[in-house]
């Protein structure tokens, strides 16, 4: 944001904790993606797709150093999907709430064009070139697992939030769908960037509509050709609609990160954080 989004799923559910009604969803969607976290770092190491790629000293302060400063930006943000679709739920806002159809099919219908937007917003992150500058900062990773998945730059969060806010404001979705969707966003988010292998049969079976760890080291290849696809969050079948869907070689993708940013910089906080500012 996945990238997915863990990306902006788990900030944008720690958002919605400042409004009472939200907590308890809020709090259940945080939970899980912890666990899934947690179990997902055991998985690395037990199977990993790549070995040899420990290098989590070097890495994971300045990843998980950036999860902690927009988990903090997210919780005073004034802009979120919840939020948006609460406002437009008592207001009577967006296309959902006009139609008045019935909750469990505005659910369904939210949680899929919330995917969409979601498509929209990461292949524009790689498109525009500002937005790349934000973006940038998550792909210059040289090496893909879970903690990846953190490594978002706090512009990208607030911009993804208020591409979020407006794109519910029109579909006036349902403040649950966004809630469940942020949460399976946050957890799948976290699922697509760690370092795990499949079993075959579960890759293949997963691929037509889900995006795979596998799929999505595509994404984070250091060949453009392979960056510029794959953008589906959590699920895969919005690139095959659209033409940007690509499957692994047979040997699957090794080398990671951006050829214009590599070495220690691109384990640096502080650069890291500066990294838009740069050319």
């Amino acid at each position: 944001m996945r990238g997915r989004s863990f990306q902006s799923g788990a900030f944008m559910a720690m958002a919605s904790i400042a409004n009472p009604d939200l907590t308890g969803f809020a709090g259940i969607s945080l939970a899980t993606v912890t666990i899934a976290v947690l179990l997902l770092v055991i998985c690395e190491v037990r199977y990993p797709a790549i070995r040899g790629c420990s290098s989590r000293a070097s890495r994971w302060p300045a990843n998980l150093g950036l999860g902690l400063i927009n988990l903090a930006v997210a919780s005073v943000m004034p802009v979120s999907g919840v939020l948006a679709a609460k406002w437009a739920g008592e207001n009577g806002v967006g296309v959902l709430n006009i139609l008045e159809i019935q909750t469990s099919l505005a659910i369904a219908t939210a949680i899929l064009m919330r995917s969409l937007v979601d498509y929209a917003r990461h292949r524009a992150m790689h498109e525009i070139s500002w937005l790349w500058r934000f973006h940038r900062v998550h792909h210059s990773d040289e090496v893909v697992d879970v903690s990846t998945a953190a490594r978002i730059h706090w512009g990208e969060l607030a911009v993804s939030a208020v591409i979020s806010a407006v794109g519910m404001i029109f579909i006036g979705a349902p403040v649950l769908a966004i809630i469940i969707y942020d949460g399976l966003d946050a957890a799948f988010g976290a699922f697509q960037h760690s370092n795990i292998r499949l079993p075959r049969v579960t890759e293949m079976a997963l691929r037509p509509l889900i995006m795979t760890p596998e799929l999505h080291r595509v994404h984070h290849s250091v060949r453009c050709i392979e960056t510029n696809t794959n953008f589906g969050g959590l699920f895969s079948f919005w690139d095959r609609l659209f033409a940007t869907y690509r499957s692994p070689a047979k040997m699957g993708v090794r080398n990671f990160g951006l050829q214009e940013r590599r070495g220690n910089t691109t384990c640096s906080l502080r650069r890291l954080l500066m990294d838009p500012l740069t050319d």
